[in-house]
């Protein structure tokens, strides 16, 4: 689900060309996650063909090394930012993130 979020909310079916020409995206923060794309592209064809169920691909290797990389990323393209309202809007995203699955309790 996460990942065709990732797909379908920015609309990549067809790459990052068009929303780098519209300067959407810059060429430094393509850079930056190009290479978890197309790490992400072929583990959901590999995952897909073996038809792995969530549980599998969650303590699959690979798929952690995707998700680190995700994270590593994600914290190089907030040293890239210069828009303040995208550096608050990822802000906002890592919030409601942990709110979501690490809820404070009390």
């Amino acid at each position: 689900e996460a990942v065709c979020k990732y797909y379908d909310d920015l609309n990549l079916d067809d790459g990052y060309e068009h929303l780098i020409n519209q300067n959407i995206i810059q060429q430094i923060e393509y850079k930056i996650i190009s290479d978890f794309h197309f790490k992400l592209i072929s583990y959901v064809k590999k995952s897909n063909e073996e038809m792995l169920l969530d549980e599998e691909i969650l303590s699959d290797s690979e798929w952690k090394k995707i998700t680190e990389l995700a994270r590593i990323n994600w914290t190089k393209l907030k040293s890239v930012i210069s828009s303040n309202e995208e550096l608050i809007f990822m802000l906002e995203l890592e919030r409601q993130y942990l709110n979501q699955h690490h809820p404070q309790t009390g």
